[in-house]
C-alpha cells in the first residue's frame, strides 16, 4: 500500500474493470483502511479483507499471525486465482502457489530490484506457471530464472506503434514526472532521444 502509483494503479484499474464488466468474484486482501485506494476499493463490487501489514516489533510473533490469517483467508475464500500486482508479495505467492492455489505474478520490475532480492524472489515464486510483465525488458530480465513457467508481456500504459515516432526528433526538452529510479531507467530514453536527434 504505497499510493495511487505504479502497480497499484494498475491493480485498481484491473480490479475496476473486472467489476464493471464480468461476473467475477473479486475478493481483494488489502493491509490498510485508510488509503485512497481502500477508498476507490470499497465502491466497486469487489470483497475486502484486511490484514494488516507486519510491523517490527515482536517480528517472528507478529509474521506467525499474519501467516495463519492469510492461509485461513485463502481456504475460506478458495479463489481460483490468486493475483498478485508485484514480485514483492513474496511470502503469499509462496504460501498460495505451496497449497496448489493458481497464482499469477504481474511483474513491473526490473533487473536491478530482481538482483536485490533474487533468492527471495526465485524461490517465493518456484512454483508460480504464469507472469504477466509490462515490457520485454521486465520479461528478458525474470524468464530465465522461471524457464518453465509462461510469459505475457501486456505493455503498461503505452500503446505500441508500429509506424516511426516522426514527432521524437522534434522534441528540444523532457520533462520526467514520478520518482526518478535507476530501475525506471529515465537516463537510458534520455540518451536514446539524444541518438535519434
Amino acid at each position: 500500500d504505497s499510493g495511487l502509483t505504479g502497480a497499484n494503479i494498475v491493480l485498481l484499474d484491473i480490479i475496476t474493470y473486472l467489476s464493471e464488466n464480468s461476473d467475477y468474484k473479486i475478493n481483494v486482501i488489502y493491509p490498510s483502511l485508510s488509503s485512497e485506494i481502500f477508498n476507490r476499493l470499497k465502491v466497486l463490487k469487489v470483497e475486502i479483507f484486511h490484514l494488516s501489514k507486519i510491523s517490527n516489533r515482536f517480528k517472528i510473533f507478529k509474521r506467525l499471525i499474519y501467516y495463519i490469517k492469510y492461509c485461513m483467508l485463502l481456504f475460506t475464500i478458495r479463489p481460483s486465482l490468486v493475483y498478485s500486482n508485484t514480485m514483492f508479495n513474496f511470502s503469499n505467492v509462496y504460501i498460495s502457489s505451496l497449497f496448489g492455489f493458481k497464482t499469477l505474478i504481474h511483474l513491473h520490475e526490473g533487473k536491478n530490484i530482481l538482483e536485490k532480492y533474487k533468492p527471495k524472489t526465485i524461490f517465493s515464486a518456484q512454483k508460480v506457471k504464469s507472469f504477466i510483465t509490462v515490457s520485454n525488458y521486465s520479461k528478458r530480465t525474470f524468464a530465465p530464472y522461471f524457464k518453465k513457467s509462461e510469459f505475457t508481456t501486456i505493455y503498461n500504459g503505452i500503446k505500441l506503434l508500429e509506424k516511426e515516432l516522426k514527432y521524437i526528433k522534434e522534441i528540444k526538452s523532457i520533462s520526467v514526472i514520478g520518482s526518478i529510479d535507476r530501475n525506471k531507467n529515465q537516463l537510458l530514453a534520455i540518451k536514446a532521444i539524444e541518438e535519434i536527434n
